[in-house]
């Protein structure tokens, strides 16, 4: 049989035809994970659910799905997922070191909603805002289940209750904290600035004069051990106020920009709070360790050149004396920025 035959060309025709019809029908099927797909409305940048003791962070870029985080209160375990785009669509999903396909991915992301992403059921019903309402099963007790929403202004839910029927009762409640995208106003930049500028500036002043004090030649100077120790005293608690007002502003920062994706200047203050938690833990473990051998180098109960076992090579204030030098390089990055 001859291939040039009009029968026979007429039919690769259409074969030919069928199957680029079949190809652009699949390329037509692109896999999304965007806010859409999630039944979310406006731009959002981060969104926080909470499950009892399991947490899920989803974080966005363009209303896009950047990254995915799953952990359970104190456990190690946790499931984290960074979607990789290309010209806007997904070219990968990654695993922290590994390359996962959707399929997977949309199985384990599922675990995020009730009865297990609501496999296998016969029917879902919604509500005006599109979010399931009631869940159907086919012989299963209870094969009832109902879900009631608390929306904010933008009609996305921010409380979600699953009652199992009969009976109402109360099975799962997640609460849902969203991070809307937004422009970040100037005189918002300068409020952060001079909030930790203030910070930074107070405990540099603190620290300056344990630095130039704390040294081996205190040893028998009772005059300067007496004036270290009245000045660690009176200022401890605002060394331990600090800390705890720079972890406050951390936490406070990322309920309001998010942790990922931060503009250039958001980004600046990001750095200048890192340098400053670090400065302000510093400077609690260097008073705390010098409240209690001061007294005691006061007393005579102990020399500078003492040994602090099990390291023959470090002395009494050896961690001091780092932790003062750890200090002044972390005030100077800081005074780079």
């Amino acid at each position: 049989m001859s291939f040039n035959t009009p029968i026979v060309k007429k039919i690769f025709s259409i074969v030919l035809l069928a199957v680029c019809m079949s190809c652009n029908s699949q390329q037509e099927k692109e896999v999304r994970f965007d806010t859409q797909t999630m039944n979310l409305k406006g731009n959002i940048k981060h969104i926080t659910e909470k499950t009892g003791d399991h947490t899920w962070d989803f974080e966005f870029e363009d209303n896009k799905l950047l990254l995915v985080k799953s952990y359970f209160l104190g456990a190690s375990y946790d499931m984290q997922y960074r979607l990789e785009y290309l010209k806007g669509k997904i070219l990968q999903i990654h695993s922290k070191s590994s390359v996962v396909s959707p399929e997977i991915f949309s199985t384990n992301f599922a675990m995020r909603l009730p009865l297990y992403g609501f496999h296998n059921v016969q029917k879902l019903v919604r509500n005006q805002q599109g979010d399931v309402v009631r869940v159907f099963y086919k012989n299963q007790t209870p094969n009832e289940y109902t879900l009631k929403y608390t929306y904010d202004k933008f009609n996305n839910w921010t409380t979600r209750e699953l009652y199992m029927q009969p009976g109402d009762y109360l099975k799962e409640r997640t609460e849902r904290t969203i991070l809307y995208d937004r422009k970040v106003e100037h005189n918002e930049i300068r409020s952060w600035n001079s909030r930790l500028d203030s910070v930074f500036t107070a405990a540099q002043r603190r620290n300056e004069f344990i630095a130039i004090s704390i040294n081996n030649s205190i040893e028998k100077d009772y005059p300067k051990l007496n004036q270290i120790n009245s000045y660690l005293n009176k200022n401890f608690e605002a060394v331990q106020a600090a800390e705890a007002y720079v972890n406050k502003l951390i936490v406070q920062f990322d309920s309001t920009y998010g942790k990922e994706n931060l503009s250039k200047e958001l980004q600046l203050l990001k750095d200048k709070m890192v340098i400053l938690q670090s400065i302000a833990m510093k400077e609690n473990f260097l008073w705390s360790e010098a409240r209690v051998y001061i007294p005691m180098l006061i007393s005579g109960e102990v020399s500078v050149k003492d040994v602090q076992e099990p390291y023959q090579s470090r002395t009494l204030i050896t961690a001091s004396l780092e932790r003062i030098s750890t200090i002044r390089l972390w005030e100077e990055q800081y005074r780079n920025k």
